[in-house]
């Protein structure tokens, strides 16, 4: 039995109208399946739980990053497998296992040849949380970004492009990054970092190739921090990013790691697997979970072409 969680608002709502090709694929299966579509933040956590207690072998996660998120969550350590549809805004973590895949031929495998691999997750410890997270995790402009977008949604009829525009400029105007203490076990770093992100896959925000080394069965995070930098000099260096060649910029630093512990001075807002989480404070404990989570139609094979 499958069971499939559709968040109707990922991709601005273009994944509810996804809804009669789902069905009609998964009956094309002739696989027994029941989907569920979230009403409210958090239901889909809920629902892929209520899969996973009853047994089903595999839950499909039909939205973005936040949906997988979600749907993750009671899946890590157990039997049942992940699948996605990626009907997000920026679909990272399918983009990282699959690259240019077709999400059907992806399930196909996963059914029919019985495609599985197990995959390493993050896990993240503050005050007042413990989450996981399966594609990455940020504090810094990637966060603040998130949070300009929420106060600015008074601008949605201008369109979503231009509301994204507005509040990346808005972020780099008045972000003014927290100190930040990192701690791992080869190495001590301490600076006002624009950016500080964790992943588990090679790609973040959108397609940027922000962790070329990164590899889902390693057992290993991978750590980026690069240090503040001018707005234009950024729109300079955003090609590099997306190829992932920018690991030899001064202004960044990169590493491997199985455990961090991270003080930010200050209140903070992070995004794990772009979804925003407000209210963290003090001491941050981030480790990889090695190979904890199920994926269906994962070979655990890079594709090169990514």
């Amino acid at each position: 039995m499958i069971g499939i969680v559709l968040n109707p608002v990922a991709g601005g709502g273009k994944a509810l109208k996804k809804l009669p090709e789902i069905k009609n694929f998964f009956r094309s299966l002739k696989v027994p399946f029941e989907l569920r579509i979230s009403k409210m933040k958090g239901e889909c956590l809920a629902i892929a739980r209520y899969f996973a207690e009853k047994g089903y072998s595999a839950v499909v996660a039909a939205g973005g990053d936040g949906t997988v998120n979600e749907v993750g969550q009671p899946l890590v350590g157990t039997k049942t497998a992940i699948s996605v549809i990626p009907l997000g805004t920026g679909n990272d973590y399918f983009k990282a296992l699959f690259c240019k895949l077709n999400w059907k031929d992806i399930i196909c495998q996963g059914l029919i040849q019985r495609v599985v691999a197990r995959v390493d997750v993050g896990f993240l410890k503050c005050r007042g949380l413990e989450r996981h997270f399966f594609n990455g995790m940020g504090i810094g402009i990637d966060s603040q970004v998130l949070y300009n977008l929420e106060k600015m949604s008074f601008l949605r009829f201008f369109g979503e492009d231009v509301i994204y525009l507005a509040s990346i400029i808005k972020s780099f105007l008045r972000y003014r990054p927290p100190e930040f203490v990192v701690t791992a076990k080869d190495f001590y770093r301490k600076g006002r970092f624009f950016f500080f992100n964790i992943g588990c896959g090679q790609f973040l925000a959108g397609g940027l190739k922000l962790f070329p080394r990164a590899n889902f069965r390693d057992g290993l995070l991978d750590l980026s921090l690069i240090e503040r930098v001018s707005f234009l000099k950024l729109l300079f260096k955003i090609p590099k990013v997306f190829h992932g060649r920018h690991l030899g910029e001064k202004e960044v630093f990169y590493r491997q790691i199985s455990e961090a512990k991270v003080h930010v001075d200050g209140p903070f807002a992070l995004q794990m697997d772009g979804e925003l989480v407000e209210g963290c404070g003090g001491w941050l404990h981030i480790v990889s979970v090695p190979q904890s989570l199920n994926v269906l139609g994962y070979s655990g094979a890079k594709d090169p072409a990514c």
